[in-house]
């Protein structure tokens, strides 16, 4: 967790090439309702929810793409809120470095809804979030987890545990990390500098990071070229049965899937409808089967037509493909699907848990100073 977005906080990301994308905006049946006192240890299950309705509808031009390579959104970032984050602010609030006000919390609900999608990319907390969730910390105080710190601040740890408090990098700053600086500035080789705004130029190792919401078309750090900051609308534009490129940024307007046509050298990307369960398939991004199913052609031998079959479920193989290769709520380990685990469950190593911590072979929560 960190101050920003509280744990929308947990930073959900897609890479396509350049592209990166943090989620945003509306509501749905599975928005949590009521305006009264959320009790704290329902607060993951109501962020989670929010959070995963504002992926599927700011960014319903890519959900198919967001889903390739992330999974199921509600599963992982509850998960990971209930077994990290809740445990950590238990453990503040019993220290007295942390109050929660339950009281505010749905505020907090009802402002990220209100958020525009931009907004909510860049990370930053509603007023009525940090109030829900108030740090006690001065600067210069000891601490363990960012949301102790008082205002706009965060824990320094710089090799020790616990940390300090310490005031977010101005512009020019030295930082290791995006929380680290303040508002409209990202940490970018080590410093806070500025984003850069739709049409200038980003990337390639020499140019600044997009603002939130834009992406960063045509930049390869590798060749020190930057690239150019474009907005969706700008990127998602090709028609069925146009070329789509990721490199260039044109790629498939609506639910088409950015599909190889061809075989080997000669294969082309073309944007193509989606196709019904079981039949003949090219690969995609997104991918064109139905959801719960994938396009099983063998790249590895640069062959790009296959059959839509059914995600392998829980102790069968994994799938052998780029993105999610295992059914919903499921991960690949050691060449097998499995459950992530939640606190209290079986785990070999500590990537099995949500906590990221398994002690005896059964999934723990997080100390602090330790773990994601």
């Amino acid at each position: 967790m960190t101050k920003r977005m509280l744990g929308v906080v947990v930073t959900v990301g897609i890479a396509v090439t350049s592209m990166a994308a943090l989620a945003g905006c509306g509501s749905d049946s599975r928005m949590p309702g009521g305006g009264g006192p959320v009790p704290i240890t329902d607060v993951p299950h109501q962020l989670a929810a929010t959070t995963c309705d504002k992926v599927d509808t700011c960014f319903a031009a890519y959900a198919g793409i967001f889903d390739a390579f992330l999974g199921d959104c509600d599963a992982q970032l509850e998960g990971q809120l209930t077994d990290v984050a809740l445990q950590r602010w238990q453990m503040a609030i019993a220290m007295g470095t942390l109050v929660y006000h339950d009281d505010l919390f749905a505020s907090c609900l009802s402002q990220i809804r209100a958020l525009g999608c931009s907004e909510l990319q860049s990370g930053r907390q509603p007023a009525a979030c940090e109030a829900a969730i108030e740090g006690t910390v001065a600067l210069g105080g000891a601490c363990n987890i960012d949301e102790e710190c008082a205002g706009a601040a965060y824990c320094n740890f710089t090799g020790s545990c616990p940390g300090a408090c310490t005031a977010l990098a101005g512009e020019g700053m030295a930082c290791d990390a995006d929380d680290h600086c303040a508002s409209g500035t990202t940490c970018q080789d080590s410093t806070c500098a500025r984003v850069a705004a739709r049409g200038a130029a980003c990337g390639g190792g020499t140019a600044p990071e997009c603002e939130a919401g834009l992406f960063c078309i045509g930049e390869s750090t590798s060749m020190m070229r930057t690239g150019t900051c474009r907005t969706s609308s700008e990127v998602f534009t090709v028609a069925e049965g146009g070329t789509c490129n990721f490199e260039t940024g044109l790629l498939c307007a609506g639910d088409l899937s950015c599909a190889v046509m061809g075989s080997g050298t000669s294969a082309t990307l073309t944007c193509q409808r989606g196709v019904g369960s079981g039949a003949a398939c090219s690969f995609g991004l997104p991918d064109p089967c139905p959801d719960g199913e994938y396009c099983n052609a063998d790249t590895s031998m640069m062959r790009y037509t296959g059959t839509c079959v059914r995600l392998p479920g829980e102790g069968q193989r994994c799938a052998d493909r780029l993105f999610v290769d295992c059914a919903a709520g499921l991960d690949c380990r050691s060449g097998t699907c499995r459950r992530t685990q939640r606190i209290g469950g079986a785990c070999m190593t500590g990537s099995d848990c949500y906590s990221n911590t398994c002690s005896g072979m059964i999934c723990a929560a997080p100390g602090f100073c330790a773990g994601p």
